[in-house]
Formats: C-alpha cells, structure tokens, sequence
C-alpha cells in the first residue's frame, strides 16, 4: 500500500517539517508532481537547522495539491561521532498534523561522518488525498 496524507483541499496551506535527531544534518529535493503524467509541478530543497528542524510550506494550494504526489530524497550524515538517528518527515494544515496511513519515519543506522564527504541516502513519497484509502 502506498503513502497517503491526508488534507483538506479547503483548508490553509500545507506545510513540510523535515526533522533529524541525535545531532545529525539533513537535507535533500522535494518533489510535487502529477500523480497520472509523473509531471513536477514544483521543486524544493530543505535541510535541517541548528535545531535539527526545518519547516517549509508548499507554495500551492490545498485544492491544487490534492491528488498530486510529494517525493523526496533526503541525505544525513554526522558532524559528531554519531551512528543512528530518526529522521521524519511530517505534514501539517491549519497548525494539525495531518493523518497519514504509513508514518514518514526512518531509523537509520551507520551515518556516516560529514568530514568523509558521504551521508545515508533515504528515499520517499505520499498521495496528498482527500480521504485515505481503508485498510483491508
């Protein structure tokens, strides 16, 4: 079953928090495209701050998003001696989370150290949909 997020294509802009603990940096492209024609309709980059959070809103609308598909590829690695860390991907409308049927969440192991010009790749997406799809 694939990814699904559910939103409300009448409600407020739909916001991305990419998030990565344990110290470690992340970052990588977000992708919106057509989920028929495989067309990207808007392109993004995000990398975690200081506080190991970053937040980005989607510049289209929740009616326009609804149906579309959200990819990413995100890279971590370590600045400090550091193996494992949780990385999440989170959306959100209107200040709530917005349900999701499978949670954008990674628990990687072996990061490697940033000085060693190498990082963990992970690779995702969700089906921005009005209702999520019932589980059988």
């Amino acid at each position: 079953m694939a990814r699904e997020c559910k939103i409300d294509k009448n409600g407020g802009k739909v916001i991305v928090t990419l998030s990565a603990d344990n110290g470690i940096i992340s970052g990588g492209d977000f992708a919106v495209y057509e989920f028929d024609t495989g067309e990207v309709v808007k392109k993004f980059k995000m990398h975690t701050d200081s506080t190991g959070t970053i937040s980005t809103k989607i510049d289209l609308t929740a009616k326009a998003l609804s149906g579309k598909v959200l990819s990413w590829q995100v890279l971590s690695c370590s600045p400090i001696i550091s193996d494992t860390c949780n990385v999440d991907i989170e959306i959100s409308q209107d200040g709530n989370a917005c349900a999701m049927n499978i949670p954008a969440h990674y628990a990687l192991k072996g990061i490697p150290n940033c000085s060693v010009g190498q990082a963990k790749s992970l690779k995702g997406g969700l089906h921005f949909v009005n209702q999520l799809t019932p589980s059988v």
